[in-house]
């Protein structure tokens, strides 16, 4: 199959924009990958023989509910104009065209939506994060030589990169 000089030109440019558009993402593949934390998801064990839980950001529900809203941002607006009442002496009356459409894809957000979707993803997981954290204090564990269940911390690493609530053997006691 053979192109013209004026289509190959034409295909040349279209590259150039979209790897442009590429190169202003920043190369990043998904804003996930833009975002600063995930949100919390469950709580798992981190080791196989010492009690250690810990909260997964595997990306789930909850990520799937802040990825929604981070499309659900840019719905586009209806379109208002001025207009008059029929019958009721023509007074001014604002009617509205259009439908509202909602993005079903990121990749159907420009660079700007996509920062400004990574900005509010940004202070709301946090704070997800935060309520997660309080009402996930702790779980219910059951030791091999318990015959019950014992409530048992959920660690948590603070901003400051310290764990803290973490339920493990104290060293000098042991």
């Amino acid at each position: 199959m053979e192109i013209s000089e004026l289509e190959y030109l034409q295909m040349k440019e279209q590259i150039a924009k979209l790897k442009d558009k590429i190169d202003s993402i920043g190369g990043v593949r998904s804003i996930r990958d833009m975002v600063k934390c995930l949100p919390y998801e469950y709580i798992k064990n981190m080791e196989d023989d010492i009690p250690i839980f810990v909260p997964m950001d595997c990306g789930g529900d909850a990520w799937n509910t802040f990825l929604r809203l981070a499309k659900i941002l840019h719905t586009q607006d209806w379109r208002f104009f001025m207009d008059s009442r029929v019958g009721r002496c023509d007074m001014p009356f604002i009617r509205t065209i259009g439908n509202h459409s909602t993005p079903t894809r990121i990749s159907q957000l420009s660079s700007e939506q996509i920062l400004l979707s990574v900005q509010m993803l940004n202070e709301l997981i946090p704070i997800y994060n935060k309520y997660f954290q309080k009402s996930h204090e702790s779980i219910l564990y059951k030791p091999d030589a318990c015959e019950s269940f014992q409530s048992t911390k959920v660690s948590y690493v603070s901003e400051e990169g310290q764990a803290w609530g973490m339920n493990m053997p104290n060293s000098e006691n042991e």
